[in-house]
């Protein structure tokens, strides 16, 4: 209940103080959540109302090989759920889709797009959603500015609940990530990122900084997964350094569930049951005010 109010809450502010030449896009149950987006602008809502949702699904903009069930791959595009005191807005994979909501410009790519701004977006958002049992990410920004995930629920997936990559001055916050083989909440190459407010549990990490700058991970909960917070750097990546992160006034309790990852390959594999804070080839990081149990 209070959840739920919390979130229309925000919504109703979202949808207040949006432009007034932007346009909501409403979206009822049995309606199909892409086929609003394709018709928006920059600038709009897609407000999409209390249910269940299965997508057919398009090709991912990482990799057209994969099916996600909602792409966004438009400027200044808000997804933002409405709950209600009954029922959440589930984002469910109807079978065989690798991600929920994927976030990107079209051919954006990873080793280019820090320097190319026509592969970036900028002022995408996500509020409300609960995301479930995708074979890859729940939520996933790839080459995204000033972005906002807010208020999400990411359930069961397989590898990481709430994911943006190689992303800028964004803001993770009061999201609950639970049951991912990889990470409930990671940061990954991006710079500028505020992570506040969150619940991740039982995951194998609840939350990871790996190769960013400037990220500030705070007041978040991580508890019942293998590792609770990570920030470490990966070598042969298109950011080659993690440095300049702050990690306090966290509550880091009882991590100690065995390392279910997948793929034997993964450094996730790696991460010991029952880390509560790890920093691995870091530069700078400052850990401090945090509890650890």
């Amino acid at each position: 209940m209070r959840t739920c109010s919390v979130v229309f809450a925000a919504a109703s502010l979202l949808l207040l103080s949006a432009p007034a030449a932007a346009k909501n896009w409403v979206v009822h149950p049995g309606q199909s959540i892409q086929a609003a987006v394709d018709q928006a602008a920059s600038g709009d809502s897609i407000v999409v109302l209390a249910g269940t949702y299965h997508e057919p699904g398009v090709p991912c903009p990482s990799d057209a090989s994969h099916t996600c069930a909602v792409v966004v791959s438009k400027p200044g595009i808000s997804l933002v759920g409405v709950p209600n005191h009954k029922r959440a807005v589930i984002l469910e994979n109807p079978g065989g889709q690798n991600q929920g909501i994927a976030i990107a410009a079209p051919g954006a790519n990873g080793a280019t797009c820090l320097d190319d701004d026509a592969q970036r977006l900028s002022g995408a958002s996500v509020t409300g959603f609960t995301v479930n049992g995708f074979g890859g990410e729940g939520i996933f920004l790839l080459c995204v500015d000033r972005f906002a995930v807010r208020f999400n629920q990411t359930n069961d997936n397989v590898e990481y609940g709430i994911f943006p990559s190689h992303s800028t001055r964004g803001s993770v916050a009061f999201n609950l990530a639970t049951g991912s083989n990889d990470t409930g909440i990671y940061i990954g190459q991006s710079r500028s990122v505020h992570v506040d407010h969150n619940v991740a549990r039982g995951n194998v990490s609840g939350f990871e900084i790996e190769n960013c700058s400037d990220v500030r991970l705070d007041h978040n909960v991580a508890t019942g997964n293998t590792g609770g917070i990570l920030s470490f750097t990966l070598p042969f990546l298109d950011v080659n350094q993690n440095t300049a992160n702050r990690i306090d006034h966290n509550w880091v309790q009882g991590n100690n569930k065995p390392n279910t990852c997948v793929d034997p390959a993964d450094a996730v594999c790696g991460v010991p049951q029952g880390t509560g804070i790890l920093a691995l080839a870091v530069d700078e990081n400052r850990v401090d005010h945090n509890l650890v149990l």
